[in-house]
């Protein structure tokens, strides 16, 4: 940057508006200009929107150059609501060197939808709730981005998120007294499968001995403190295995969420990882790599061996001494 040019955006007739959206390759003599500098522009622009005033502001154009260089943007954690995700994109297409800027407007589309999930909106609003402003902040941000590709995702930052889960034992979906410890050993594996990934569901003991009582939901939300409650069934169906899930808000009572999963009897490992993933997301928890890294990978289950151990757990838990001697026989 040299004198003249810091001097040239002083002179009458420059326009100090579009000075605050030029990267700092156009600012600079002899810097290749291409694409990313139209990323860097809309980078600005994303920012204004979410924060109310360009990045970089200065009493001067001088320091406001001296700011785009450094490519040191404010500290925006203390008065923004928006989720660390969105301005993980911001901050990407705002860069100092374009190496480090998302190579095209496709690939930026592509991270903003996937920094405006529901588990990315909801991290920020465990921390504070979004008021009405930061979420149209948001909203106009990423349409800024999408509407070119046709995508809207603001519906997903009105989504209620929910801190506590309760599972109630899922339903026999066959009728079969004889599928009993089968429904209630997936039961409890999802149950299990939920806890292992992080998610703050209650002890199922708890919610066993609430449906055994034949309390409502709003009666199960009460008295276990939850903001949302997962119902199911299970049923067996030769070879392949249906799990039936439905999400329930406690205080609207309304079902928010609702899905079906179905594959071989092999698979129910898999089954109850994938719903457990589903389910996180419908919440809005945060899991961490590790975790969601052992929900995307589940090894095929020996079916055999699988109802055997259901067999046994379920005898065990009958807490008798028939049932405890049957348990020791599988």
């Amino acid at each position: 940057m040299t004198e003249a040019n810091v001097d040239s955006l002083t002179r009458t007739g420059t326009s100090i508006g579009t000075f605050a959206y030029m990267s700092p390759e156009q600012l600079s003599e002899g810097q290749e200009i291409d694409a990313r500098t139209d990323i860097y522009s809309l980078g600005c622009v994303l920012y204004e929107m979410l924060e109310g005033e360009p990045p970089f502001t200065a009493s001067t154009p001088q320091a406001a150059v001296v700011k785009k260089l450094s490519g040191n943007l404010p500290d925006t954690s203390s008065r923004s609501q928006v989720p660390d995700s969105v301005w993980g994109v911001v901050q990407q297409a705002l860069e100092t060197a374009p190496e480090k800027r998302f190579e095209t407007a496709e690939e930026m589309i592509a991270a903003i939808g996937s920094a405006s999930t529901e588990a990315a909106v909801a991290r920020r609003r465990r921390r504070r709730r979004l008021g009405r402003l930061a979420r149209g902040a948001i909203a106009i941000a990423v349409t800024v981005v999408l509407v070119a590709s046709g995508m809207w995702l603001s519906d997903r930052v009105g989504r209620a998120t929910y801190d506590r889960l309760a599972v109630m034992p899922l339903a026999n979906g066959s009728g079969d007294p004889g599928e009993e410890f089968y429904v209630q050993g997936v039961f409890e594996d999802l149950v299990e499968e939920m806890q292992r990934a992080g998610l703050r569901v209650v002890n199922p003991s708890s919610t066993r001995r609430l449906a055994d009582q034949g309390s409502s939901l709003a009666e199960v939300g009460g008295a276990l403190d939850v903001d949302a409650i997962l119902e199911g069934s299970v049923e067996r169906v030769g070879p392949r295995v249906i799990i039936e899930v439905r999400l329930t808000d406690v205080a609207s009572e309304d079902i928010v969420w609702t899905e079906s999963y179905s594959g071989g009897q092999v698979d129910v490992i898999e089954l109850l990882r994938r719903i457990t993933l589903a389910v996180a997301e419908e919440t809005g928890a945060e899991l961490d790599p590790e975790s969601v890294a052992v929900l995307q990978d589940a090894a095929l289950v020996d079916v055999v061996l699988y109802e055997l151990l259901l067999e046994g757990r379920y005898e065990a838990f009958k807490l008798t001494r028939q049932g405890l001697d049957r348990a020791e026989s599988f």
